[in-house]
């Protein structure tokens, strides 16, 4: 077992590590990489090829990169429908503002996927053919009016065909192999993690959090080249991460972000209130949000100018 998913490996790494040709894209792959286990798991439990999944996914959600997918963790252009009970988010598709259904996680929307093509009898047709078959799930997909573009068959073709997706339908048509490849992947991708968070605080700071942004509190003798040197973050990445306008210098006792601050506080509190003196990137940094997000949020007041006392809208 353990040599013939050494095997597979060895074949799939060339997809995404060397083997890019012209036509493939970094964040195609990235996507690949990532969702394949999750794509590979709808085929076992219902049925729908891990290469469709991928390919859907690629394309509805331009990679996880469109407006719908970030703000709903919708991968798969699903509309709410009448069935629909859960969370909703308005998008403007086909020239109309339309119901789409919102997921807590991108799991969520991968499974209801599944569970919308099995379900539906509209797609009923689908199931007899070959998990293998991608061309004919493609135009099949098609035909029973998932989508208006009429070059949706072709699109989903070349996607599985440039990233060579049906590799994947293969390994999970055997459920024991899939599995195995699965836990390896997860292990090795785990791996990857646990070295990340071991870099990062490798250094001699320690790592605090603001919500889930990591952050330092630098000391006496911290520079921009002194962090550089222990995180690997450039001082004008450091000086965007952190809002800090050209010639600032690095303060004993100032927060310094090493990860992206956040749009908006996702703590108790949503208002801060203004002491004297204080400034609006002072509570940027307080609560990990970027100045650019703080100061859209508080338009009205800022157009006033800010006092003490003054409530700043944290989201």
């Amino acid at each position: 077992m353990r040599k013939a998913i050494a095997a597979l490996l060895c074949f799939l790494l060339p997809v995404s590590l060397f083997a890019a040709s012209e036509d493939r894209l970094k964040p195609y792959d990235d996507y690949i990489k990532k969702y394949a286990p999750e794509a590979m798991r709808q085929q076992m439990q219902y049925g729908v090829p891990s290469s469709i999944t991928l390919a859907q996914g690629l394309l509805e959600s331009n990679a996880g990169n469109s407006t719908l997918a970030k703000k709903s963790n919708n991968h798969f252009g699903i509309k709410c429908g009448k069935n629909w009970n859960g969370a909703t988010y308005s998008h403007f598709d086909d020239g109309e503002m339309c119901c789409f259904r919102k997921y807590k996680n991108v799991g969520d929307s991968y499974k209801d996927h599944s569970e919308y093509l099995s379900q539906s009898q509209r797609y009923d047709k689908l199931f007899s053919l070959s998990k293998t078959d991608y061309k004919g799930w493609a135009r099949g997909l098609k035909a029973a009016g998932y989508a208006t573009d009429k070059q949706y068959a072709d699109k989903l073709i070349r996607l599985i065909e440039v990233y060579e997706l049906n590799k994947y339908d293969k390994i999970a048509s055997n459920k024991s192999l899939a599995k195995e490849t699965i836990r390896n992947w997860e292990v090795e991708e785990q791996a990857v993690q646990e070295a990340g968070r071991q870099q990062m605080n490798s250094g001699n700071h320690q790592i605090y959090y603001s919500g889930t942004t990591p952050y330092i509190i630098a000391e006496y003798g911290d520079t921009y080249l002194r962090l550089n040197g222990e995180y690997g973050i450039t001082k004008l990445r450091l000086r965007q991460l952190n809002d800090f306008e050209k010639g600032h210098k690095i303060q004993p006792g100032e927060r310094v972000y090493i990860g992206k601050k956040t749009k908006k506080w996702e703590g108790e509190n949503a208002i801060h209130i203004l002491s004297e003196g204080e400034t609006l990137h002072a509570v940027s940094q307080e609560y990990g949000i970027r100045l650019k997000s703080l100061i859209k949020l508080n338009r009205d007041i800022l157009s006033q100018g800010l006092t003490e006392g003054d409530s700043i809208r944290l989201r």
